[in-house]
């Protein structure tokens, strides 16, 4: 039973910071957002689009599921191929997030404007 409540303490712990990063990454990317200044299609001004809401669910869907294939992939060359201390795995999964994300930001890009 002990062990139980220790591991479910755990459990809400990295639940906990999860939300803790995701609640600020949000907050972040909103105040970003609040300040673009880039173009928009002159048609998106004069015919706004509704929400798609199944567009939307196969968005979130299939970048969500690419990005847990590339979390694990990254996961495995770090600590299988490299064999990386827990300093640069840290590090190099940091680095790897931004460029993700890069990525993630880019494809919005491109969905807007096509």
């Amino acid at each position: 039973m002990r062990d139980g409540v220790i591991y479910e303490r755990g459990a809400f712990a990295n639940t906990r910071t999860y939300i803790y990063i995701t609640i600020s990454a949000n907050f972040g990317k909103l105040i970003r957002m609040a300040g673009a200044t880039d173009n928009v299609d002159p048609d998106t001004l004069t015919h706004p689009p509704g929400w798609e809401t199944p567009n939307i669910t196969s968005f979130t869907i299939v970048f969500g599921l690419l990005s847990t294939v590339f979390d694990i992939a990254i996961f495995v060359v770090l600590l299988q191929v490299f064999n990386a201390i827990k300093a640069v795995f840290h590090t190099s999964w940091f680095i790897f997030s931004i460029l993700t994300e890069l990525g993630v930001v880019w494809s919005f890009i491109l969905l807007r404007t096509r």
